[in-house]
């Protein structure tokens, strides 16, 4: 859903780098859940920090917030002016890394590239959708990782109207953590997206999705606004091959 209490650029910031008070933190965090926009952000400003920044996720960082670095840096450089010097030219290991991200956020396009295909959650998705009758939608059940689950679901894929359905229920709900859909086509590429549990279920949409390139789709559980790379448990999976 939409964002009713818009968080500041600089918060969201300071939240990925865990520099918020605890109740603050407790806050974002809560407020994330419900909000697909600061939730996104955050997940864009986490894989900028962690430089690994996915190449369909172009970022614009404002210039309040390229200020803000640079002060930051500017903070960090005065103590240690004096290990720049002909004979000793040590630095700090943090500052290079701040000039790092700096410089790269500096870089980055001036534009944000829309994705290759439309993503609808939940209750965006109307019930009257087509795809559940048309004859040339194929319908596949989940497979849950652990049989102690109790996750079920279908994805229903359709290769003329190029879409792709998936509903599934069961799943927790995590304070830190959130769910993330894996894309992976014939190439073995792959990109993520979030699924929002409401009631332990969620559903996701994909209108425009090139289908004859799908390869599979797999969910894991990641750290709180996604991951640019699997790195957590993996809860269910569906093979179209």
């Amino acid at each position: 859903m939409g964002c009713n209490q818009q968080i500041s650029e600089e918060k969201l910031i300071d939240f990925v780098l865990e520099k918020l008070s605890p109740e603050e933190m407790k806050w974002v965090q809560s407020h994330s859940r419900e909000c697909t926009t600061c939730h996104t952000q955050i997940r864009m400003w986490r894989n900028v920090f962690h430089k690994e920044v996915q190449a369909d996720h172009e970022l614009i960082p404002s210039s309040s917030v390229k200020k803000r670095i640079f002060n930051s840096i500017e903070k960090r450089r005065l103590p240690k002016r004096k290990l720049f010097s002909v004979k000793n030219l040590s630095v700090s290991v943090g500052l290079v890394a701040s000039v790092i991200i700096f410089f790269s956020l500096l870089s980055l396009p001036n534009k944000v590239e829309t994705p290759p295909y439309v993503v609808l959650h939940n209750e965006e998705i109307q019930e009257n959708n087509n795809l559940w009758n048309n004859n040339d939608t194929n319908q596949m059940e989940i497979i849950p990782v652990s049989t102690d689950t109790p996750i079920r679901g279908d994805a229903w894929i359709n290769d003329k109207m190029n879409e792709m359905l998936l509903e599934v229920h069961g799943l927790s709900t995590f304070r830190t953590a959130d769910y993330q859909l894996w894309v992976i086509d014939i190439n073995n590429d792959l990109k993520g997206e979030i699924l929002y549990v409401q009631d332990g279920s969620s559903r996701i949409l994909l209108k425009g999705i090139n289908t004859n390139m799908l390869k599979q789709i797999r969910a894991s559980i990641e750290p709180l606004g996604g991951s640019p790379a699997p790195t957590g448990p993996e809860a269910f999976y569906v093979s179209f091959e």
